[in-house]
């Protein structure tokens, strides 16, 4: 048995008062212990549910290096994971830039909480994907129904990205192309309006130029024959229907060395699918390849020093990070976010939907394929907490209130 210590304080004159004292913490060495598998992880998940469950706190610990994991399911269960009163349940590494988890995930949440997640947090790891999630290359011809470019080198070809993508998405859902101009020091910057060149401009949404451009699969999602090989590394797709004024500029864009088309297909589960949790916080957490997450009816939500970067193989000439947006806060009340940095995602890079209270600081965002931050259904309190933050060639959206969350 476990005997936890607490206090009474008693003031003369006034009621007594509990103080918590903070529960002993456990460390698990997941590489000694058990060896970074999905199997040991989900052991070393196990025992960590167990001590919290015995009312102690939680390490789950990754050693340096960059450790590779087959994912047979989810690789981090923590679904009605409570722990207790003063203390955590913390997955840690040595360090952001020390310790990776390069995910085969099958279309696996990496976290996954259904509901009663208390007291967590992620610090101190990137989470990689061991390939290129995304594609991209120069334009070769386009026509009323389709366009047609070649692969960049070092990039995958389109089907290598047909995968993982049912059941979480539709066969036709996902699908788009967006313009990038390279030739910048800091990576390929997606085609703007000029209004949004500068931190302090405002853009509009959706934007005047350069909308994304859908295109089919005609197919079952992860067998599409409306995307064809027409030689080697050429790929034709067919457009479902131009954007008002884009195929003008797509033809211009031919033979122009600077233009490349970044191809989205998104595909795989969620960074973190967490719903109806409390007191949850991801701190000096970076994500490569893939890096769209949920929570969902959650309170005391803390984002810090968080990032979703460009693979570093390719980081001066990769158009797009991810296939995905970045983390999507819904319904969740009293949501903190300090410090995020994210570019080029493959859609919003950071997305708040029905908080009541919260806000968005210090954060430094760039050429997100759809919104940098979006604030849908937010209270004004939120909205004027969203402050001190470069954000550039891309927005920061707020739509009306009345709007519902599946057309923000």
């Amino acid at each position: 048995m476990k005997w936890h210590l607490f206090l009474l304080v008693s003031v003369w004159g006034s009621s007594a008062t509990t103080v918590h004292v903070e529960p002993p913490m456990t460390t698990i060495d997941v590489e000694a212990e058990f060896g970074i598998t999905f199997e040991g992880i989900s052991r070393a998940m196990e025992k960590a549910t167990n001590v919290i469950d015995g009312g102690d706190s939680c390490t789950v610990f990754f050693g340096p290096g960059v450790h590779s994991i087959d994912m047979a399911g989810p690789l981090f269960n923590v679904t009605r994971v409570v722990a207790p009163v003063g203390g955590r349940l913390i997955l840690a590494g040595a360090g952001m830039l020390q310790t990776t988890l390069n995910l085969t995930t099958h279309g696996n949440d990496v976290i996954h909480g259904s509901t009663n997640t208390v007291r967590f947090t992620v610090r101190d790891l990137t989470f990689a994907r061991p390939a290129l999630t995304t594609t991209q290359g120069q334009l070769v011809r386009v026509d009323s129904q389709s366009l047609t470019f070649k692969v960049a080198p070092g990039f995958p070809q389109v089907d290598a990205l047909l995968l993982d993508r049912i059941p979480r998405l539709g066969a036709e859902q996902g699908l788009f192309v967006k313009r990038y101009r390279t030739g910048f020091a800091d990576g390929p910057h997606v085609v703007i309006n000029s209004s949004c060149a500068h931190p302090d401009s405002s853009c509009p949404w959706p934007m005047a130029v350069n909308e994304q451009v859908h295109f089919s699969c005609g197919g079952d999602g992860e067998h599409c024959p409306n995307m064809k090989e027409v030689s080697p590394g050429v790929w034709n797709l067919q457009v479902t229907m131009w954007p008002p004024g884009e195929l003008d500029r797509y033809a211009a864009d031919i033979g122009r060395q600077d233009a490349i088309v970044a191809i989205k297909i998104k595909h795989g589960g969620q960074a973190f699918n967490i719903r109806n949790g409390e007191d949850l916080s991801f701190e000096d957490v970076r994500w490569l390849g893939h890096c769209r997450g949920v929570m969902y009816n959650c309170s005391d939500v803390l984002l810090r020093n968080t990032r979703i970067d460009r693979d570093p193989s390719v980081p001066a000439t990769q158009a797009m990070a991810t296939p995905g947006g970045g983390p999507q806060i819904y319904l969740c009340n009293n949501a903190t976010v300090v410090n995020h940095t994210a570019t080029g995602t493959g859609d919003d890079s950071l997305a708040l939907f029905h908080v009541a209270a919260g806000s968005v600081t210090g954060s430094h965002i760039r050429d997100s394929f759809a919104r940098g931050i979006l604030l849908c259904n937010v209270s004004d309190a939120v909205a004027a907490n969203v402050r001190g933050n470069e954000v550039l060639r891309c927005p920061i959206w707020r739509p009306p209130n009345s709007a519902h969350v599946d057309t923000c």
